[in-house]
């Protein structure tokens, strides 16, 4: 199979994270990934790394854990540290198709970005634009009024329905940023 016949096309992709260092002698890359503790990667995977240029790299890739909580990665071809430091920045992406199932109660933030949110009674409060990775996460809506709402804990999330494209949050989820 070619590089191209690999390559997902822009719609089909999810960001995983970034290239964001070099580690050792033998071009390991370090990985900044928006859920490190995912095994997707513990496997080789074609993968498409986008350059801080706009160039795309089709590519293999395994992440392995390293010292701490730093996820390294393994790409193949590339063999020095010079090859690594050429991919500093390059955004990591991977086919929708190549993602596990989610398990129930758990979804994808990809899935989740655009969707509207709303109080128990239908009322629209914003749109979920961004999801803020950390001990808890915390998500970011956009109002119709221009501001910007956080939940910033999730026990407030009443529901989360896909299929009929909306988020329910309880009345007192939202704090101003």
């Amino acid at each position: 199979m070619s590089a191209d016949e690999r390559t997902p096309s822009v719609s089909d992709r999810v960001r995983l994270g970034e290239v964001n260092g070099v580690f050792g002698v033998r071009g390991e890359v370090r990985l900044f990934l928006e859920n490190p503790t995912s095994s997707t990667l513990r496997i080789a995977r074609d993968v498409v790394l986008v350059l801080p240029d706009g160039r795309e790299r089709a590519c293999r890739l395994r992440a392995r854990s390293g010292a701490g909580k730093r996820v390294l990665g393994i790409i193949d071809g590339v063999q020095t540290p010079e090859q690594a430091a050429g991919l500093m920045g390059a955004q990591l992406f991977i086919a929708r198709s190549e993602l596990p199932e989610p398990e129930p109660g758990e979804y994808y933030v990809h899935d989740l970005v655009g969707l509207p949110v709303l109080n128990p009674e239908g009322t629209a409060l914003g749109v979920l634009t961004e999801v803020m990775p950390g001990v808890k996460d915390v998500w970011v809506l956009d109002t119709d009024a221009g501001e910007k709402m956080m939940i910033a804990s999730l026990e407030n999330v009443l529901a989360v329905d896909l299929v009929g494209r909306r988020i329910v949050v309880s009345a007192d989820a939202l704090s101003e940023e």
